[in-house]
């Protein structure tokens, strides 16, 4: 209990806004693992509970004899509690609101061979690099999460509390690279940012585009029931021209 409320002091002690004390270098050599827990304020949640479930147990110990008004404390309580967590029952910060799935029927067509949904560029939370940026909306990646859940498959997108960016520029690097000398995997649903169109457009015949519930998605696979689909959606509403020269297949 003692080291958890230390952590939740953090590094830095503050009063009024002016610094206490810190102790950053000294927690340097600790940082391996204590980085990898998120907001360190709320391990003072256990000490808060041991103190709340102290003072219950002696307003019992204090009221023992005295059922009725032991009772009447609790049930005071419950309801002081209850205003106090007014935004809960107004739901001013806690809305609810459908889940973002994807609701064309043409994803059950999706063949059992793609194991991969990829957004390019890839959607990753919170990430400054330039090969992340994109005009997927805030939510998109979760509609992909869904599918690749539903589906069984991996997908490069998504929400963490801890990445290296190291390592997403490295990812980000090779997934650019393979999709720019047409090295794309027949495995793989690519779901394409609509300025990166022109990208897969120029591949040519090796590469199958088009339109399902709003998303560009291409597919390098030749065959399949979801490449029909793809081929039906472009031929519906066919994809604008790029002024790029197509690559030819090797």
């Amino acid at each position: 209990m003692g080291l958890l409320t230390l952590l939740a002091f953090s590094t830095t002690l503050t009063f009024g806004g002016v610094i206490v004390l810190s102790a950053r270098k000294l927690a340097d050599v600790f940082m391996p693992v204590l980085g990898m827990f998120r907001s360190s304020g709320r391990f003072i949640w256990p000490l808060h509970y041991l103190v709340l479930t102290g003072i219950l147990a002696l307003v019992i110990w204090r009221w023992r004899e005295r059922p009725g008004a032991l009772t009447g404390i609790l049930v005071g309580a419950v309801v002081i509690q209850g205003i106090d967590t007014e935004e809960l029952w107004t739901q001013r910060r806690f809305r609810p609101a459908p889940w973002p799935r994807l609701g064309a029927p043409e994803w059950a067509q999706v063949d059992s061979f793609y194991r991969h949904v990829v957004l390019y560029p890839p959607y990753i939370h919170d990430s400054k690099l330039p090969c992340t940026e994109n005009t997927f909306a805030r939510d998109d990646y979760v509609r992909w999460g869904d599918l690749a859940y539903r589906k069984g498959m991996s997908t490069n997108s998504g929400y963490a509390a801890r990445f290296n960016e190291r390592h997403v520029q490295q990812v980000c690097a090779e997934l650019k690279a393979d999709v720019e000398q047409g090295r794309l995997s027949a495995d793989t649903l690519y779901v394409v940012d609509p300025p990166k169109l022109a990208l897969f457009q120029r591949l040519g015949e090796l590469v199958t585009c088009g339109n399902v519930d709003g998303f560009n998605v291409c597919v390098a696979a030749r065959d399949g029931r979801f490449r029909e689909v793809l081929l039906k959606s472009s031929a519906r509403a066919p994809l604008p021209p790029t002024a790029e020269s197509p690559i030819t297949p090797p």
